[in-house]
């Protein structure tokens, strides 16, 4: 479907008209806004140093992700890019879980904060790993008891055991000596869920396909209060051991609760909605000890892998915002004609539904007159971007097909469809 002139919301408004006006426009006023707020998961993500250049781009998916799911309100810090950070001291007792996208070779974090966070997550904290967040801090003792297992750095048989699953379905520990950490050429590979009674893994199909990514496999580490979720096969076409690799992971730390997932090498590895819904599902166990976030329609099959693109928010300044929105309010509190929809969808839009079915046309207009105009007016009235309850809230209009969120961060304003 081509686009229509450049107004985005214009955009977002056809999606209306041309679903034939089939769901509801909900805005969130100041309070409900502020008690969806109260009930968000308040989640940290730590970054800035990682071997693998696509780290900025991963650590807006991963925000995106959480925040997505209507479960979250997510932070990001972020270290100088290279050496010990001495201002790297986040408040981590203002999280529920704190997610790591650090990577092999990123410095250690000054002593204060490491004793804070091992505090932290002895009282109860959440953790969650991802990919080569396993590769950092090979020589922290209480990080490596906190992931489970790791790989690289150094890592060997003094870390601790190999685990992995054998063709027998047994788990292996073992203490042979060697390196940790290996993987063979990116390639799609199933997941096998291994625990189908945790909450993370629990209702998920028994298989799944997952998009091109690395394996990682010959990991190595403390693995105490350990539970393999889900383990991929390691095939030796691929350079694989021939085991069944550890995919997701749980961890039980003081009081504190662990996920970590070796997934998650690249954004094309990142937007597999198998590793989504981990993520997402994976967040809230290490946070709250339950799940909620359900598993989505389009999770991947067995022989088929799911992928959902994934696209940056558009820049918009705020009185650009305000003028569109001052522009479309205009248009429909007009006479609602066929004319008004043309101008919504672009002329060759509007012509050939015309042309494919005028009834229906018709049908669309006097819906949209009677209905959907005054509820969008009284949503477009309520998106002054000066006012007070819209500015540190992201305000979510679910218009089928599609929900659009306008959201302002570090200062601009951002559209997301």
């Amino acid at each position: 479907m081509r686009l229509f002139r450049n107004s985005i919301c214009h955009v977002w408004l056809i999606s209306v008209v041309v679903a034939g006006l089939a769901g509801p426009i909900l805005a969130q006023d100041e309070n409900s806004a502020t008690a969806a707020s109260d009930e968000k998961i308040s989640a940290l993500i730590v970054d800035g140093q990682n071997n693998h250049g696509i780290w900025p781009k991963t650590t807006k998916m991963m925000k995106h992700y959480l925040e997505e799911s209507g479960r979250f309100q997510v932070a990001v810090a972020t270290t100088n890019p290279k050496g010990t950070d001495p201002d790297f001291k986040p408040d981590f007792s203002k999280y529920s879980v704190v997610i790591s996208n650090f990577g092999y070779g990123a410095a250690p974090w000054p002593d204060e904060t490491k004793r804070a966070f091992v505090e932290y997550m002895k009282d109860g904290g959440g953790l969650v790993i991802v990919h080569a967040a396993d590769n950092s801090f090979p020589e922290w003792p209480e990080f490596n008891e906190m992931i489970g297992l790791g790989g690289w750095g150094g890592r060997n048989e003094k870390s601790g055991p190999y685990v992995y699953y054998d063709k027998d379905g047994q788990e292996i520990r073992d203490e042979s000596a060697g390196p940790g950490g290996n993987h063979g050429p990116q390639h799609e590979f199933s997941v096998v869920i291994r625990d189908t009674d945790h909450p993370v893994t629990k209702g998920l199909p028994s298989e799944f396909l997952h998009s091109k990514d690395e394996l990682y496999q010959q990991l190595r580490g403390p693995a105490l209060n350990m539970k393999i979720l889900a383990t991929s096969f390691a095939d030796p076409k691929f350079r694989g051991t021939g085991r069944h690799e550890p995919m997701a992971m749980s961890i039980d730390y003081g009081k504190g609760r662990v996920f970590h997932t070796p997934m998650g090498h690249a954004d094309y590895s990142c937007e597999c909605v198998g590793f989504i819904t981990l993520f997402q599902r994976g967040t809230e166990w290490a946070a709250t000890g339950n799940v909620t976030i359900p598993i989505p329609e389009d999770f991947p099959t067995a022989d088929q892998s799911r992928s959902r693109p994934y696209t940056e928010m558009t820049n918009l300044a705020a009185d650009e915002l305000n003028n569109r929105i001052k522009e479309m309010i205009g248009m429909l509190e007009g006479e609602i004609t066929a004319d008004t929809l043309a101008n919504l969808a672009g002329q060759d839009q509007f012509e050939s539904l015309k042309e494919s079915d005028e009834e229906k046309l018709e049908r669309m207009i006097e819906a949209f007159r009677t209905i959907k105009a005054p509820a969008l007016i009284e949503v477009l009235k309520s998106l002054d971007v000066s006012k007070a309850e819209f500015k540190e809230n992201m305000a979510t209009f679910d218009i089928q097909p599609r929900t659009v969120r306008f959201q302002k961060v570090d200062g601009v304003w951002y559209l997301q469809n």
